[in-house]
């Protein structure tokens, strides 16, 4: 909540220059392949691993090593790219964090072209905001299933304000991200002292 407020303060209210998606990024789309998921290997991100600015690991999925090297003719994703949910959830959005995986169903990766200056961490907010979402929406076809095709997806567009703003902004997420881990340290460690002094009192 702090993070999405910080965004709405900073670039809510202002109008700047739009660029459409696909200007800024490279569409890596796996959809319509099916992987052979195996117990172990290469990490598999799909779309039920992302959540609102997160990536969810309670549910792991693996492929070999040698679907992973065929797989990757549409393109590589890497560590800091874009993962955008098409459907069941769509809009759902997180910041890659893996050094090595593939993607899979339901999924479109964002990969930065060269040369261009934005910041994924702004963008990901972006794409997190009320008012792309209400956007996105607009766009989205299917009657039980709401879901963006890729055309129409890459059309759409983000502002682009100065890329020193893009660079504060992330700058103050990544301080917050720092408190949400002090504070969920403290958490536990408060959870183990309870714990251990319960199991002092009552064992």
């Amino acid at each position: 909540n702090l993070a999405q407020s910080t965004f709405y303060d900073m670039f809510g209210k202002s109008k700047w220059e739009k660029v459409k998606l696909i200007d800024v990024y490279k569409f890596i789309d796996y959809r319509g392949k099916t992987p052979n998921k195996i117990d172990a290997g290469i990490p598999l991100i799909t779309a039920k691993n992302i959540r609102k600015g997160y990536i969810d690991y309670s549910v792991r999925e693996y492929i070999s090593k040698d679907e992973f090297a065929t797989r990757q003719s549409r393109g590589v994703a890497a560590k800091g790219d874009i993962l955008f949910t098409t459907e069941a959830p769509m809009g759902y959005s997180a910041i890659a964090n893996l050094d090595v995986f593939s993607t899979g169903q339901r999924l479109i990766t964002f990969q930065k072209k060269q040369s261009i200056n934005i910041d994924n961490v702004y963008v990901l907010y972006h794409l997190l905001s009320n008012s792309f979402q209400f956007e996105l929406s607009k766009q989205a076809t299917g009657a039980t299933v709401k879901g963006i095709k890729g055309s129409k997806l890459e059309q759409m567009t983000i502002d682009n304000p100065p890329l020193h703003l893009h660079q504060d902004f992330a700058s103050k997420i990544e301080a917050i991200e720092k408190q949400k881990k002090l504070i969920k340290q403290s958490i536990a460690e408060t959870e183990t002292l309870f714990n251990s002094r319960m199991d002092y009192y009552f064992n």
